[in-house]
């Protein structure tokens, strides 16, 4: 779920997904994102940052922060998300996490058209695969 307010020069999004990740077993993460932008009219690109909670199987949380860019040209109705994070902080076995990730996801809405969206929920799917290193 992502919900996003245009038309603006930024916008506020909020998601949460479940997965599984090799050092949290089965997970949930919420995101909290900026994008700094609406997308360029040329190539489509908007940019942005965020921050992650990951919830690992045993409550244990894992908090990181991003930053990236967005092509809003994929596939024609498609999202591509490319970021790059670092690991900050965490509860339990990840108090003191060190390590980097890399993201890169597509998203596709189910609103016909580009941006501006609506104000409210953009529903659509998508997958991601995040890799990286952490140490904790």
């Amino acid at each position: 779920m992502c919900f996003i307010v245009w038309p603006c020069a930024s916008a506020h999004c909020g998601l949460f997904q479940r997965g599984n990740a090799t050092h949290l077993g089965r997970t949930g993460f919420v995101i909290e994102q900026w994008w700094t932008k609406a997308p360029n009219p040329v190539d489509g690109i908007s940019y942005g940052q965020g921050k992650i909670t990951f919830t690992a199987a045993n409550g244990d949380e894992l908090y990181a922060t991003y930053f990236g860019t967005a092509d809003h040209t994929y596939d024609g109705d498609g999202t591509e998300i490319l970021t790059h994070g670092i690991f900050t902080g965490g509860t339990g076995r990840f108090v003191n996490p060190e390590g980097t990730f890399e993201w890169d996801g597509l998203f596709f809405r189910t609103l016909p058209g580009p941006p501006p969206f609506p104000v409210g929920e953009v529903p659509g799917s998508g997958e991601v695969t995040v890799t990286g290193m952490i140490k904790y």
